[in-house]
């Protein structure tokens, strides 16, 4: 058999075929930004499937809007998470998305009990190109061609429109397709035929989520967190209840898959109380950023702008490079705070703010230091400044708020210099306690009133102090009416004048459903309050918890309901007549009053740490503490029992709350 000739390649041409086909490869990538590229090496085995993306679309002419789209998504997708195990994940979605109306509370506890969390993956290194190309498609359809968008500038559409997830650890599935199908988008459609309406992304967004209210319903539970957190949106429908994380992180998916520009806002922790909050807000066709409570029945302007909130955090999908370096240098906040690089400051468009300088001429070998806020127990980083010529600069702090400078160590938070008071006009005061110079505080509260109990206090103007000897009531004694709201314990003093009588009660004003927690009555030289047989009307509004009974009971976080807002009393027969010298009455209430017989500990903050000014049992509804210093930061515990508690400073005679 004879053997065919084959022309052997001459390898000086082989060789230039290849550097030319290399060449073309790496200047195709050159032209990629800086940012771009990196995270094209970053992504491993995946990179093939990112660069389709990119090559996708420079079919289209140069300069092209997608293709700095699809930059704008890969260049900023390193630190963006997945779960990994995919499939263990769409078992545990699918549970939730089949639950039923009916149990669902108690299946849901069932369903999350069952599941761990599992690893997680880098985006970079498991999104494909396909899943990617149709998320940005769909995303300039909407910018384009809804009416809520066209007047995003393409920033804003980087943001608040094109990411394919909303939130971290989103599923990676069709949300937009199915989303844009939920609410009511029949009536979205007719909003075109106003002439007012026309383009309103106010008008659009209030619309939807007034029908998402009705649909959702969502109920909160703030300190709910399921090991697996449910970030997959047809599972977020159907959950009875999560944080409001959990639904604002749904209603801007639901949002943005219409075409609505709505991101989310969030404070890490409230600088008055524990935890933090977040909600959504609307980028609206005004140029306006409006704040509101996703699904909520609050307006699209309403916002929780009267609050004191420290530091306020806008999330993105692009990077903050300033948090990246902050994170660099000080790996430890991790630990003490959520703050992530996908976060910006966004204080100064809420409300008015200060710049605030503090000396930090021994860094400890820390880059940044930190202002942190009281969440009750301890001091939690909100903010950073980096350390320069011995000094911190914190840029936009929010007013009305106490803030410790701290360093972040690997044991936690290691506060240095004073406590600073900034005012509501601007005013930075610093809290070094004047030991030298003292002061005497008289105290009614360990906590400040919230609103709950603002709206409840004023319940018990008006309600009456009466005595009568048969029990009857028929001819009642009146022998005081309280004129001030109860906003903590009351004290009610009779001295001699107000005679011997067998039965006493508390004869509450029209409409207040009784509303008292305790009562307590004194003969005089007493310290123990005296028993006999609880009297007053039966039954309850809300269960045999809150019968008279309650209001005897010594605890002053329960109460009686009663059954009627009007005429419903509560009082003791002695069964014998006995001259009460005073009374000790707490309304309904938060249980944050000073109580008699409770054990106190009032402490100062000195010298990087809380200093006892000693501990003592309240004999009142009142302690009093002399030779306190002045110019200090004060906190009040209660040793036996209670858990809320609040810094605050003491001014012309009052408690004044941080």
């Amino acid at each position: 058999m004879k053997l065919k000739n084959y022309a052997i390649p001459n390898p000086n041409i082989l060789s230039a075929a290849l550097i030319f086909i290399l060449s073309a490869f790496f200047a195709c990538c050159s032209d990629y930004p800086m940012d771009v590229r990196r995270a094209l090496d970053a992504a491993g085995d995946n990179r093939t499937e990112l660069e389709k993306v990119l090559q996708h679309y420079r079919q289209y002419p140069q300069g092209s809007l997608k293709l700095r789209a699809a930059e704008f998504i890969i260049a900023n997708m390193p630190g963006h998470y997945s779960y990994r195990d995919t499939d263990y994940v769409s078992r545990y979605y699918k549970e939730i998305e089949a639950m039923p109306a009916k149990g669902r509370d108690s299946l849901y506890r069932a369903i999350v009990g069952r599941y761990i969390r599992p690893d997680t993956v880098e985006d970079l290194r498991i999104v494909k190109a396909d899943f990617l190309i149709g998320n940005i498609d769909e995303a300039f359809r909407s910018w384009k061609e809804s009416e809520w968008a066209q007047h995003l500038d393409f920033d804003g559409f980087c943001e608040y429109l094109l990411p394919y997830k909303v939130c971290e650890l989103q599923a990676l599935d069709d949300w937009r397709t199915y989303l844009a199908n939920y609410g009511d988008t029949t009536h979205l459609s007719r909003l075109h035929y106003c002439r007012p309406y026309q383009n309103s992304a106010h008008i659009a967004c209030e619309a939807l989520n007034r029908k998402l209210s009705a649909l959702i319903r969502p109920g909160i539970k703030p300190r709910f967190h399921p090991p697996v957190q449910i970030r997959g949106m047809k599972a977020l429908l159907n959950i009875p209840f999560g944080t409001c994380d959990d639904y604002n992180i749904l209603v801007a998916a639901i949002m943005r898959a219409h075409g609505i520009p709505v991101g989310i806002d969030h404070i890490f922790n409230w600088p008055t109380r524990s935890m933090g909050h977040g909600w959504n807000l609307l980028f609206d066709t005004t140029g306006k950023v409006e704040p509101f409570e996703g699904a909520g029945e609050e307006k699209v302007m309403q916002s929780f702008r009267y609050e004191p909130t420290g530091k306020i955090f806008r999330r993105t999908y692009a990077h903050n490079k300033e948090i990246d370096e902050l994170l660099r240098m000080e790996p430890h906040v991790k630990k003490y705070t959520s703050i992530t690089p996908f976060n910006k400051d966004v204080t100064a468009e809420y409300q008015q703010t200060t710049d605030i300088e503090i000396p930090a001429p021994d860094s400890r070998g820390h880059a940044y230091a930190f202002l942190c806020v009281f969440d009750n127990t301890s001091w939690k980083p909100v903010f950073w400044g980096k350390i320069k010529n011995g000094k911190a600069l914190f840029k936009n702090m929010g007013r009305r708020v106490v803030y410790m400078p701290a360093f972040c160590g690997a044991k936690g938070m290691e506060p240095f210099g004073e406590p600073v008071m900034l005012a509501a006009n601007g005013e930075i005061r610093r809290l070094k306690a004047d030991t030298e110079k003292k002061k005497t505080l008289i105290l009614n509260r360990k906590y400040p009133v919230m609103e709950a109990q603002y709206y409840i206090a004023w319940r018990v103007v008006g309600g009456r102090i009466q005595a009568d000897n048969d029990g009857q009531f028929a001819c009642p004694s009146t022998l005081h009416t309280i004129t001030a709201p109860g906003f903590s314990a009351g004290k009610i003093d009779l001295g001699q004048t107000a005679g011997n009588f067998r039965c006493w009660r508390y004869f509450p004003p029209d409409g207040a459903y009784c509303n008292m927690a305790e009562l307590r009555f004194y003969e005089k030289g007493s310290n123990t309050p005296l028993t006999g047989r609880i009297i007053g009307a039966d039954g309850s509004l809300r269960g045999s918890d809150y019968t008279k009974d309650a209001v005897f009971d010594g605890d002053a976080l329960t109460y009686f309901d009663a059954p009627r807002p009007d005429s419903c009393w509560v009082g003791m027969d002695f069964g014998r007549e006995v001259q009460i010298d005073r009374i000790v009455y707490i309304p309904r209430s938060d249980g944050n009053s000073v109580e008699p017989g409770d054990e106190y500990e009032l402490c100062y903050w000195d010298g990087g740490q809380w200093k006892s000014l000693g501990r003592k049992q309240a004999q009142d509804v009142e302690l009093t503490y002399g030779n306190c210093p002045a110019n200090a930061l004060y906190i009040l515990h209660n040793h036996t029992k209670g858990k809320e508690e609040r810094i605050f400073t003491y001014e012309e005679g009052k408690q004044m709350w941080w």
